[in-house]
């Protein structure tokens, strides 16, 4: 009978090997990524928010660092078109984290601060996490998101010689409800630097919009049947104030521009002016004498 016998090294390689795969399967089926999206449709230029939560169930502390100081946290995002997106060159990464034994580890991502997601269409997303034991990835389950675009109501160009800002209002229906969005954008070079919504938005009257002397974009809407939303946006497209006005009686709150470029809200009530009215109407009850509080024989 013929015996073949196997050469040391290759003995110990075949060790070596076996040990990789089961550690491999080990830290699979202990290291656990998972993905989830704030949302499932996004307007074009909104933060998309993608929320990564790593589990680690190693048993030791997983040192989370990419290798030659890269990401340790990538996404595989796929189009509609199934064409891969690469990511901007020069985007943040997330720094190196320690995960202790046991514990998790959650980070709120704005993807498309990330990668360049903003074409309307439908999106395909993994998160990838690396595990520098083993020189790999593991990947996170399949996510899908959708990008789309509003209706432009109102748009005006604002600034001064070479800094030219255009800012635009946007209507936009998904399946449950329709939201007021503002976009900031340059208006030689197109770029959407800004775009966010301002809440809810009830269609039966038209946003009023105005900009004072400084540059401020105010925009009053019905945020609500009979409620109204006055938002005061800086020149830069920050949210500097909003406030809420009810509808009282048919007085309805109206945008007024002063000839001196001031705007200011007339009409309407405030929620604390509607709460001192309350307050001061149950004072001037408490005043009035009861039947029940007159002498007896009166």
């Amino acid at each position: 009978m013929l015996m073949r016998t196997v050469p040391g090294w290759a003995s110990r390689m075949r060790g070596v090997l076996v040990l990789m795969l089961c550690s491999s399967g080990m830290a699979r089926a202990q290291i656990f990524v998972d993905l989830k999206m704030e949302t499932e449709t996004a307007v074009a230029y909104e933060p998309v928010k993608a929320v990564v939560t790593i589990q680690n169930r190693t048993g030791s502390d997983l040192h989370l660092r990419g290798p030659a100081g890269t990401s340790w946290l990538n996404f595989q995002i796929h189009d509609g078109r199934r064409n891969l997106v690469a990511p901007f060159p020069n985007r943040a990464i997330p720094k190196p984290e320690l995960l202790k034994a046991g514990k998790n580890l959650s980070l709120r991502i704005p993807v498309n601060a990330m990668y360049p997601v903003n074409e309307v269409g439908g999106y395909r997303i993994v998160a990838s996490v690396y595990y520098e034991p083993l020189r790999t990835f593991f990947d996170s389950p399949v996510r899908h998101f959708t990008v789309d675009d509003g209706r432009t109501v109102w748009s005006r160009v604002v600034g001064a010689t070479g800094a030219f800002q255009r800012h635009s209002l946007l209507r936009y229906r998904d399946r449950t409800e329709t939201r007021l969005y503002y976009r900031l954008s340059d208006d030689q070079t197109g770029v959407v630097r800004k775009t966010f919504s301002l809440g809810k938005l009830v269609n039966y009257r038209d946003p009023q919009v105005a900009v004072d002397g400084r540059g401020n974009v105010h925009v009053l809407h019905m945020g609500a049947p009979q409620q109204y939303v006055h938002s005061i946006i800086g020149p830069e497209g920050t949210v500097d104030a909003q406030k809420k006005y009810d509808e009282v009686a048919g007085n309805l709150p109206k945008v007024v521009q002063d000839e001196d470029g001031g705007v200011r809200i007339e009409g309407g009530i405030t929620p604390e002016e509607k709460a001192e009215d309350k307050r001061e109407r149950l004072g001037e009850l408490s005043k009035i004498r009861r039947l029940s509080d007159r002498p007896y024989g009166f």
